[in-house]
């Protein structure tokens, strides 16, 4: 179910739509009862695309964090 945001949130980013791409990421995370590193890693992308890289940075810090460093 919550896999949905996420590929939405894919399609949205791929479409140049940001601010829908972010909404639908940000989502994702909210619902998730574990932590997905790819959400926060694709969340962090559509900062940077928006120029948000101290928020990207951080997406992309807890998306190494979940992932243990891999």
């Amino acid at each position: 179910m919550i896999g949905k945001y996420y590929l939405q949130g894919d399609f949205y980013y791929t479409s140049d739509q940001n601010y829908l791409a972010f909404a639908e990421y940000d989502l994702a995370i909210r619902l998730s009862t574990i932590p997905i590193a790819a959400y926060y890693n694709n969340r962090g992308n559509v900062y940077h695309t928006l120029g948000l890289y101290r928020e990207a940075v951080d997406d992309y810090t807890q998306a190494v964090q979940i992932s243990g460093g891999n």
